[in-house]
């Protein structure tokens, strides 16, 4: 299934503040088959002046239905431009992320997380994730004990 004419059109409705299409649409994509590509149209969906969090958040249950390691990637693609644009829903991803345990039976975890994005970021993304994990950290959003040092 083509999810684009789906996005596209989630992007009218959230920018028409048209909620109850937007809620239609997103649960027409929990069904889909996500590119990366897709995956990334949707993150850059997140919008801190919004206060639509319902919506906001049926996109982010919709990315946390994918492969981790698409999701990783598409994560990294637009990480730059999500967190100057939505730096707290961006902070939000983060954490969960981070918060993920191998144990869980979706196959997130926190260091494939950390992992993915020391290989995918560039060495300036690196840095600004780094220290939106420090921030965390120091805000006890995540776990004391979490090793995000490896993206230094």
């Amino acid at each position: 299934m083509n999810s684009k004419p789906i996005i596209a059109a989630l992007t009218e409705s959230l920018a028409d503040d048209d909620r109850d299409k937007a809620n239609e649409l997103i649960s027409e994509l929990y069904s889909a088959t996500l590119s990366e590509d897709e995956l990334s149209e949707l993150f850059l969906l997140l919008d801190d002046s919004s206060d639509d969090i319902g919506n906001m958040y049926g996109i982010i249950h919709v990315s946390e239905r994918v492969v981790p390691e698409n999701l990783y990637r598409a994560f990294a693609k637009i990480f730059p431009q999500l967190a100057l644009k939505s730096p707290n829903w961006a902070s939000l991803l983060v954490a969960r992320h981070l918060a993920a345990s191998s144990n869980n039976k979706s196959g997130f975890d926190a260091s494939l997380f950390l992992e993915s994005m020391r290989q995918l970021l560039d060495q300036d993304s690196r840095s600004h994730f780094h220290h939106l994990c420090t921030e965390l950290k120091i805000a006890g959003k995540i776990a004391p004990d979490m090793e995000h040092d490896l993206l230094g």
